[in-house]
Order: structure tokens, then C-alpha cells, then sequence
């Protein structure tokens, strides 16, 4: 989905494009155990603006999701071992196979 802004100004024209990419999973930064820096990717989930990473562990990853501004339903923070993208910009989560959408901004 590509979205333009425009703002007229008395001046000048801004002109802001939005491009927004439905994720998949290979486009979500890995970081591995112990690592200390590592790389975040900024996303919009459900309309809430938030970073994301898969976060490695012996066993089986996790997905990390740490919203911009308090999600109502997860606060600061989501995280689960339990995902699958289904499709692009489509992940689905937990035992009772919940759906979030995640486009890249």
C-alpha cells in the first residue's frame, strides 16, 4: 500500500510518501543468543506503531514486538514462541491461532 501526503504551506508544497510493505518473516531482524547490539525494525501491528526482532533461544524463537506508545490490550510489549506468518503481513499467534497484521513503514 503506497499513501501520499500532501501539505500545502503558503509557500510551498511537502509532499510525504508513505510506503507501507506487508512483512514476512525473513525481513525480521534474528538477533542471537548473547548478542548485546542489535537491529529493530519499525513497523505498524494493528494500526499500533512498534519495533520488532525474533529474539534466538535454544529450543524454539520467539517473536518480540515493543510498541511506541502502550497498547491497549499489551501494553509496552508483546512476545510469544508461538507464531507463524501465514502469508505476507499476516501473523498468527498462540494456541487459539489469534491473527495480527504487521506492515513495514
Amino acid at each position: 500500500m503506497i499513501h501520499l501526503n500532501i501539505n500545502f504551506n503558503s509557500d510551498f508544497v511537502n509532499y510525504i510518501l508513505v510506503i507501507k510493505i506487508k512483512i514476512k518473516e525473513k525481513m525480521i531482524p534474528l538477533i542471537k543468543i548473547n548478542e548485546t547490539k542489535h537491529e529493530k525494525l519499525n513497523v505498524v501491528v494493528d494500526g499500533y506503531e512498534a519495533e520488532i526482532f525474533i529474539q534466538e533461544r535454544f529450543g524454539s524463537d520467539k517473536i518480540v514486538i515493543i510498541y511506541k506508545k502502550t497498547h491497549p490490550r499489551f501494553g509496552e510489549f508483546f512476545t510469544t514462541k508461538y507464531f507463524l506468518f501465514t502469508e505476507p503481513g499476516i501473523m498468527s499467534w498462540g494456541n487459539n491461532n489469534e491473527k495480527m497484521k504487521i506492515t513495514v513503514v
